[in-house]
């Protein structure tokens, strides 16, 4: 499902915002109410839309960077239960190679990376939690060509391996090149859900404004 920026869904989604209304179904299983970390463990993982202030601390290391909201994690627990750091530098060496991000020194500031291997390691961080469940917040914006391709490859193989993807975008190229279908919200409710092919940027433009379609328009899902 692709959708237009949104102040309430995602956040509820994730766990950053209470539900107000509803319930939240991952996997078969109730989550409405819990904390983001135990929809981590749930098969959860959130690509927030602002890398450089929620996605990461920029002041920590790159390898510090890798571990956040899984530092807790056995695999990376040593004599009385410290973090051991030959574990967590052999973890992001793997993520490094595995999502080819650029990074001289995973000792260094994460600030040191470019944006897009910035983005690349949140997305590394991510997916090293082999989620059934990703959202993904504006995951291309401000990244060159090269890192935008990349990202929106890594969202389609995801897509392929049978995991579930909430993208949400304001780019309307990127929603019609990677959804299946095409949800638009206005003030908080969905404006319809369609085939991509079903509907074209200025259709999607009304809506956004909170226009409604006629319904013979489309082929909803």
């Amino acid at each position: 499902v692709i959708s237009r920026p949104c102040s309430k869904m995602c956040p509820s989604a994730t766990g950053l915002r209470p539900v107000a209304e509803g319930h939240i179904l991952l996997q078969g299983r109730e989550i409405t109410g819990l904390p983001p970390r135990l929809r981590y463990r749930q098969g959860l993982a959130h690509i927030p839309g602002d890398r450089r202030n929620i996605g990461m601390v920029l002041d920590f290391s790159v390898a510090e960077n890798s571990i956040l909201g899984v530092h807790r994690a056995r695999r990376f627990r040593g004599f009385l239960g410290k973090i051991s750091w030959s574990r967590v530098y052999a973890y992001t060496r793997t993520l490094i190679e595995h999502f080819s991000i650029m990074a001289a020194d995973i000792r260094a500031p994460a600030r040191s990376l470019s944006g897009g291997n910035q983005q690349k390691l949140v997305l590394a961080r991510e997916l090293g939690k082999h989620p059934g469940f990703v959202v993904a917040v504006q995951p291309t914006q401000g990244l060159d060509v090269a890192a935008t391709q990349y990202i929106r490859d890594q969202l389609i193989h995801l897509r392929d391996q049978g995991k579930a993807v909430l993208l949400v975008s304001a780019d309307l190229d990127e929603i019609f090149q990677l959804s299946d279908r095409l949800a638009v919200l206005y003030k908080g409710r969905f404006m319809g859900v369609f085939t991509p092919e079903s509907l074209d940027a200025q259709q999607v433009g009304l809506m956004m404004g909170g226009m409604p379609l006629p319904a013979s328009t489309g082929d909803r899902t």
